[in-house]
């Protein structure tokens, strides 16, 4: 018997109940509250969050276009690769690296920065992790 349910198999189970997807940003964060650690691998929970908001604002958007008539507006897909945000406080900025907070009991991800900082370090209000062509790239 498993002990362990992963989001995707809760995202199965609800669509063969024909439950209503879970689409608003609450809904969505209540889901990760519920599925506990492990979800979205290794990101703290500021993360997810990000991950989350993203992806309700990209569902309702669609839901707009289409309700304006726009047949080729496309709901959003479960991916990889969602630029995750952190904004001030919740990341540490020490000379040419970021400190990126992770899920507890796994070691914190340290970003070497390219270039330095063309701007004071108390400017920096928030920090976006990309992924593009199998490179880490903070904007």
């Amino acid at each position: 018997m498993a002990l362990w349910v992963t989001s995707g198999q809760r995202r199965r189970w609800r669509h063969r109940r024909r439950d209503a997807p879970l689409v608003g940003y609450q809904e969505l964060c209540r889901e990760l509250s519920v599925s506990g650690p492990g979800t979205f691998g290794e990101l703290d929970s500021t993360g997810a969050r990000s991950v989350l908001r993203r992806f309700s604002d990209a569902w309702f958007a669609a839901a707009k276009r289409r309700k304006a008539g726009d047949v080729l507006a496309r709901f959003p897909r479960w991916r990889r690769g969602v630029p995750v945000r952190w904004y001030h406080g919740t990341f540490t900025l020490d000379g040419a690296r970021v400190r990126i907070p992770t899920a507890r009991g796994t070691p914190p991800l340290w970003v070497r920065l390219g270039r330095t900082l063309p701007y004071p370090v108390e400017q920096v209000r928030s920090v976006t992790l990309l992924c593009e062509g199998g490179r880490l790239f903070l904007e």
